[in-house]
């Protein structure tokens, strides 16, 4: 019985509203006196990841998962994932709640009077919510509504978080289109990398991720010249689907693009 009650909670807050799509902006003040403006770190093109929480044990294990994330993108994007416990269980102040969570877990800042901000993403009130919003379009790449929070939400958010550094990257390197081009796009197996490079004589490498940002071929020592170079892929081995291919050279600098397979 207990277990049918938490079913019909957790579908109840999963259904209540529609997930926004986009990020709702606030500047608030956090528990050390510090002023932050959501849209701000959007618009520098990063990753905002808020956990709403009351205290509860859902809060404390997505929080423990927070904090294992956010040592690991400090390491492997450092500076471009932001990590912000929201509390909106009202009586709790940052003296009383938050500073309790931030004592134990690692997070950039934590927020006491959430609650208004929560009510925008969902009309429920989850043990816990986590919304993920990212980048220069304000995008709300992640929303997960939970009464227990389960390991399998981890892989989710990271992947969520994973996919949109591999599409930024494409996006910006896109911004000159005449740097890479793949043809046939889409294609049943074969395809050509086009690309046009300034640098001489060189080697590089080409990794293609599919959509869920896990990599999955790796083309390694290929030989580079300046000017127009011309890499064959193959692609029959991989399921149908969207992928993204980037090509890196020996100066780390990448070429991104993405390749549709039939």
């Amino acid at each position: 019985m207990k277990n049918l009650f938490l079913l019909i909670f957790s579908l109840t807050c999963s259904l209540t509203k529609a997930q926004q799509s986009l990020a709702q902006n606030w500047t608030k003040s956090d528990c050390s006196g510090n002023s932050h403006t959501l849209f701000d770190y959007l618009d520098s093109n990063k990753v905002v990841v808020m956990e709403f929480g009351m205290g509860c044990s859902s809060c404390t294990d997505a929080a423990g998962d927070l904090s294992s994330f956010k040592k690991q993108y400090n390491l492997s994007h450092p500076g471009k994932v932001k990590f912000f416990y929201m509390d909106f269980w009202p009586g709790h102040t940052c003296s009383i709640g938050v500073n309790t969570m931030l004592g134990s877990y690692s997070f950039d800042a934590g927020f006491e009077n959430c609650g208004s901000d929560l009510t925008y993403y969902t009309s429920a009130n989850p043990m816990t919510l986590i919304v993920i919003a990212a980048g220069y379009s304000r995008e709300v790449i992640y929303n997960v509504k939970k009464y227990i929070y389960y390991q399998s939400d981890s892989t989710s958010i990271k992947n969520a978080i994973n996919s949109f550094f591999i599409t930024a990257g494409i996006k910006d390197a896109l911004k000159n289109k005449n740097d890479i081009k793949i043809y046939p796009n889409p294609t049943a197996g074969a395809a050509y990398i086009e690309i046009n490079c300034e640098f001489i004589s060189e080697k590089a490498s080409v990794n293609i991720y599919d959509a869920e940002s896990a990599l999955v071929k790796t083309i390694s020592n290929i030989s580079l010249i300046a000017g127009k170079n011309s890499i064959q892929l193959n692609l029959s081995d991989l399921a149908s689907g969207k992928y993204f291919i980037e090509l890196i050279n020996n100066s780390q600098k990448r070429y991104s693009s993405v390749i549709i397979k039939n």
